[in-house]
């Protein structure tokens, strides 16, 4: 919930007082109300994370290769961004890294080529 907090980029004092106000109207339902929006946040990251990994899985069935396991280095902030990602494209993108990379042997390049790919816009993976 934090990191959607931070990723609006709210004023901390704004954050302070509305957090205040809405824990006066609401008392304990607050709490709920916050735990109920990240519940859904969670969802909706999970459901890209499935899409991601499903065409990650047909690209490397379709194209008969062998898979191995990646370093955690690597696997996780791919997870945790690309499960940002609600742009098509970008998810295809993600898709190919992960299956690029579950197939290949491992460079060291990784962590660098996630990060690339999430600085992205959608237009800008286009070019």
């Amino acid at each position: 919930m934090n990191d959607l907090i931070e990723s609006l980029n709210i004023p901390k004092q704004i954050l302070e007082k509305t957090e205040e106000f809405m824990k006066t109207i609401l008392g304990p339902a607050a709490n709920e109300f916050g735990e109920l929006l990240g519940d859904k946040v969670r969802f909706r990251r999970f459901k890209n994370e499935i899409k991601i990994f499903g065409k990650a899985r047909k690209l490397v069935e379709d194209n008969n290769l062998d898979i191995n396991q990646l370093n955690l280095k690597t696997v996780v902030p791919l997870i945790e961004k690309s499960s940002l990602e609600e742009d098509e494209d970008l998810q295809d993108k993600c898709s190919n890294l992960l299956a690029n990379m579950a197939s290949s042997p491992q460079s060291g390049l990784e962590p660098k080529l996630v990060a690339i790919l999430s600085s992205l816009s959608s237009i800008e993976a286009k070019f």
